[in-house]
């Protein structure tokens, strides 16, 4: 018998009486994190009516956080490597541009790496001397060959976790960590990356507003630092960098039902990449009003100018169900251009 994803949620609350809205994500990665042990906690108080009151644990706020950033670096190579990056030193060179200055999550100890299928090391942007090495030999403390295991894993579904003891890049101990894997069909790799045992107990649990927030900010400073990091590699060849910006960003879908997209603005307020409506490419938005009188555009430019990013709220048709709704958008300067990528979720 086939059981939902609600179900799983619903096994697995403790007291739940009530589910968050678009909380749908695939039964086998909740079914994954059940079983490491990821609570998802209801309200503590005994109301019947407090479904936005419950809270994500910790473990699950960074796994499906990384998940989701990982997925979306995997996807933005995919995108770039399927017909306009063929050669394999050409796409190596696009990925280290996109992934070695790359950073997220507390301390920012969360980083990229890439491994061919073939179980070589591609890049590793916190410890770059391990890049070409074969890893198909490397065992965990239990003797596993835990690298071959998650790669044929990955090759299968197309993503895969593992489990293994790695030093901490930021306090330089040696602590367990916990990384996903993701396919990249058109080369043959896997991007991954990583969380440490020691990060879950930093973080408190969050309230389900509080983890969406957490999460876009981080996929969207991800992605700006990555897009940042593209354009200083290909500064001599701007036609490559706007051809593989748009197409990064326009097959990037993310969150609950895949509502989540990014979109790239130029500071005059031009689109020059959109992932929910392509169509929007080169229009200026400048002077355009949402239901509310609000000038979307250049409220967000403000924020730019600023603070170098930051939240708006404003109203905007949901791609999963077209209707008009209030969008919580965060924005960051793409550093070394003139434009600013946005991102958001709605109420």
């Amino acid at each position: 018998m086939m059981i939902s994803d609600m179900q799983i949620i619903t096994l697995y609350s403790n007291n739940m009486k009530a589910t968050p809205k678009r909380f749908s994500y695939s039964a086998i990665n909740l079914v994954t994190m059940m079983l490491m042990g990821i609570m998802y906690t209801s309200c503590t108080t005994n109301c019947d009516d407090c479904p936005m009151e419950k809270t994500i644990h910790p473990r699950m706020a960074i796994e499906l956080t990384l998940e989701a950033n990982t997925a979306n670096m995997a996807t933005a190579m995919n995108a770039v490597y399927t017909d306009m990056l063929t050669d394999s030193l050409k796409r190596v060179k696009f990925a280290k541009a996109l992934l070695d200055s790359t950073r997220y999550l507390n301390h920012n100890q969360g980083y990229f790496f890439l491994v061919s299928l073939s179980e070589y090391n591609i890049v590793d942007a916190a410890y770059p001397q391990i890049e070409g090495e074969f890893l198909g030999d490397w065992k965990d403390q239990q003797g596993h060959y835990y690298v071959t295991q998650v790669l044929q894993r990955t090759q299968m579904s197309g993503q895969g976790w593992t489990a293994y003891l790695w030093q901490d890049p930021e306090n330089k101990k040696v602590e367990q960590k916990y990384a996903y894997y993701k396919h990249i069909p058109a080369a043959g790799w896997a991007a991954g990356s990583g969380y440490y045992e020691s990060m879950v107990g930093e973080m408190s649990d969050l309230t389900y507003d509080q983890f969406l927030g957490f999460q876009y900010r981080e996929l969207t400073n991800s992605m700006a630092q990555a897009i940042s990091n593209v354009s200083r590699v290909y500064a001599g060849d701007s036609d490559f960098f706007i051809k593989a910006l748009r197409k990064m960003i326009h097959f990037t879908r993310f969150g609950a039902q895949y509502g989540g997209y990014f979109f790239v603005l130029d500071m005059e307020g031009t689109v020059m990449a959109h992932g929910a409506d392509p169509s929007l490419v080169g229009k200026n938005l400048w002077n355009f009003k949402d239901e509310k009188g609000t000038l979307i555009i250049q409220e967000l430019v403000s924020l730019i100018k600023a603070n170098g990013g930051g939240r708006a709220d404003y109203y905007w048709k949901n791609v999963v169900d077209q209707q008009v709704e209030l969008k919580h958008g965060y924005v960051k300067a793409i550093a070394g251009t003139n434009m600013l990528i946005g991102s958001g979720f709605f109420e």
